[in-house]
């Protein structure tokens, strides 16, 4: 590692804006996480001094993650700061999915083939989240559908203050990324629904931030959805309840199932331990779907307890995705159209 002090900027050199530099190490020679930090910070200083734009006042510091396993290193660099952070969830729930990974859902999910093939068969479509939170499945969803890219022109990413960066060139290609409208949308309903009224308030605040962030029609009555291309509809009451309106209609199932509550003993989130309610709330499901009172096109749940999720439901599930949300292992389910064999 380099040992000579950083240079100090001389004339109108521009000091950039120094990166966050988080450290990890695990059976490596060079354990001192500290030392490795200052070295790699002042490497990047000595390097950078002079060489790049001035950094914006309203951007973040990239994040430098250097991670030493077994004498080897590995760098990496976020240099677009956290992208699931878009702007327009301020209200949370503390078991909410992540944007990103929310969008990964549903671009996993056959939402926009089923748009299209609704406009070739001339019918609706509605996509259904019956535990529907903050709204963030469906956000995202009215997002891809509208054709917006996830990111914010107006907002000042780390990498806008590497050396290498080109204002210029980024304001031009920021200009000629146009949103593309699917050309079925007028054929969707979003629909959401809840038991908890705060949680249904908390997603129509965050339709409304959404619409504000891609400057889109709002109603001027109390439903914010009202100018929207499509249909977006919040309702309050149980998923058995809100599926009397949903019969005979091609519906698709999106949604993150109640997860497990937290070990006394631990404090920490126990996938053995099933509160009542959502042990129910998957019961609940399992009948809905044998029913067949509205004509499914199709269900993924996203399910932290799978083997629990598919006793109770009684149904035969695929796991589609798996990855890390909030520190535990989830599964983007879908529905085979089965019953589960008893064993």
């Amino acid at each position: 590692m380099a040992t000579e002090k950083p240079a100090k900027p001389a004339g109108d050199a521009v000091a950039p804006m120094l990166p966050i530099v988080k450290v990890s190490t695990q059976k490596s020679r060079l354990y001192h996480t500290r030392l490795v930090e200052e070295r790699v910070h002042a490497a990047i200083q000595q390097r950078c001094i002079g060489n790049g734009p001035a950094p914006s006042p309203r951007a973040a510091p990239a994040e430098v993650r250097v991670r030493l396993r077994h004498d080897e290193c590995q760098v990496t660099v976020a240099a677009s700061g956290l992208l699931h952070q878009r702007g327009y969830r301020k209200a949370v729930s503390d078991l909410s999915v992540r944007e990103t990974l929310a969008a990964a859902c549903v671009l996993a999910s056959p939402l926009l083939r089923r748009i299209t093939a609704a406009v070739h068969n001339d019918e609706e479509l509605v996509l259904w989240d019956p535990f529907c939170g903050t709204g963030v499945l469906l956000l995202e969803a009215l997002g891809l559908a509208l054709g917006h890219p996830p990111g914010d022109k107006a907002k000042a990413y780390p990498f806008t203050s590497f050396p290498c960066h080109s204002a210029e060139e980024y304001a031009h290609l920021s200009k000629s990324i146009e949103p593309v409208l699917h050309p079925g949308l007028s054929r969707l309903t979003l629909l959401g629904s809840d038991s908890s009224e705060e949680q249904l308030g908390r997603a129509k605040r965050n339709l409304r931030r959404l619409q504000r962030r891609l400057r889109l029609p709002r109603g001027a009555g109390d439903d914010p959805a009202e100018a929207l291309p499509c249909k977006v509809q919040l309702l309050h009451g149980p998923a058995a309840k809100v599926a009397h309106c949903l019969e005979g209609r091609p519906t698709l199932v999106v949604t993150n199932v109640p997860w497990g509550t937290a070990s006394q003993a631990t404090g920490r989130e126990d996938p053995d331990m099933e509160p009542q309610d959502a042990t129910a709330a998957y019961a609940q499901l399992g009948r809905l779907l044998r029913q067949q009172k509205a004509d499914w096109r199709g269900v993924y749940c996203l399910v932290a307890s799978v083997e629990n999720f598919k006793t109770h439901t009684g149904l035969d599930w695929n796991s589609e995705l798996r990855f890390l949300s909030g520190g535990r292992w989830v599964d983007l389910l879908s529905w085979t159209a089965t019953e589960r064999r008893r064993r």
